[in-house]
């Protein structure tokens, strides 16, 4: 099968293109991609508009090959808010990847007690 655009499709453009076989079993769907997910929803909401959905899409085009195939999903999404906020300066990502960080580790030792 031929591109859907050839000649000027990107790596994200897949449809049309013979992938193999879909796995049709349900991916588990974990807590953080339901609260990424809610996120999306209240920063696009038409009273913040924080971020849009041109923004993400334009985002997940900016992402290069290598990193848009190796994200899931739910990370590019992600990955896409964090970069479309630190791009209107709504966050600083290095701050907010630090207490990230300390979350997590704050998280972790309370479940080792």
């Amino acid at each position: 099968m031929t591109a859907p655009c050839p000649g000027r499709c990107g790596y994200h453009d897949i449809g049309g293109l013979t992938a193999g076989e879909i796995d049709p079993a349900e991916e588990p769907v974990e807590f953080w991609h339901k609260q990424n997910e809610a996120m999306r929803g209240l920063l696009g909401d038409p009273l913040r508009r924080m971020v849009t959905v041109d923004e993400m899409r334009r985002a997940f085009e900016s992402f290069g090959e290598e990193k848009y195939t190796r994200l899931s999903f739910y990370e590019r999404r992600l990955e896409a808010m964090l970069d479309i906020l630190t791009e209107k300066g709504l966050i600083d990502r290095e701050a907010f990847m630090q207490r990230v960080d300390a979350a997590l580790a704050a998280r972790a030792a309370a479940d080792a007690k």
